[in-house]
């Protein structure tokens, strides 16, 4: 298993970890993390969290605060060059043209997660410059409205801590209002064990009596 880590300032984390209750919310997540990625190699550690980006079968993104950490799929591939990361989705570069391309038509499509590149393609400047295939795009944006996230959230909650309908420790699983559920937990998770619960090439973790156990 490999890992990157990249800082992040106020502004970002704010952002990153703001409320994402839709699959519109977690694409537009992925994009900008992505970007943020792209143009912020080498950011220094101020304290504002960080994301990881850890391969293992399959490539997540970690995203970590303190008490707050959350996870989701990477559906993109990627390779370094010359300490440069570069993304893929098949053979087409996610580059800051193409993701600004996907995230135009995220927020052109305002929610409607049926609308595609034909409702909005005048509206789009890349395609009316030449700079993406249109093609592409509309199929690139229908895959990750499509894909199956994976997301998994860590909450230390003192907050709105409320016996057991909100424990001070818990897991959120799934990101929408209508699907979401929590596990509560007797004890903390730090950054490492909740990298490790989602590793399919390590042993199982055990929820026994509220406790989280790497058996």
């Amino acid at each position: 298993m490999s890992d990157n880590t990249f800082y992040l300032d106020r502004c970002t984390s704010d952002d990153f970890f703001g409320m994402k209750s839709s699959t519109l919310d977690i694409v537009e997540l992925l994009l900008n993390t992505v970007a943020f990625i792209r143009q912020n190699q080498g950011y220094p550690n101020l304290g504002n969290g960080c994301v990881k980006l850890v391969e293992s079968d399959s490539t997540r993104l970690f995203f970590f605060q303190k008490e707050k950490y959350f996870s989701i799929i990477l559906p993109f591939t990627y390779r370094e060059e010359n300490g440069e990361l570069f993304f893929y989705y098949n053979s087409v570069e996610i580059d800051s043209t193409f993701s600004s391309a996907l995230l135009s038509l995220l927020r052109y499509a305002s929610g409607n997660v049926i609308a595609g590149l034909e409702d909005f393609e005048g509206e789009i400047d890349a395609v009316n410059e030449g700079l993406v295939n249109p093609g592409q795009l509309n199929l690139i944006y229908r895959s990750l409205l499509s894909e199956e996230f994976g997301y998994l959230r860590y909450d230390f909650d003192e907050k709105n801590e409320n016996g057991k309908l909100h424990p001070l420790n818990h897991l959120d699983i799934n990101y929408s209002n209508s699907a979401t559920y929590k596990l509560g937990l007797e004890n903390m998770l730090c950054e490492e064990d909740f990298i490790d619960v989602l590793n399919v090439k390590t042993d199982c973790w055990y929820l026994r009596n509220g406790k989280i156990i790497d058996m």
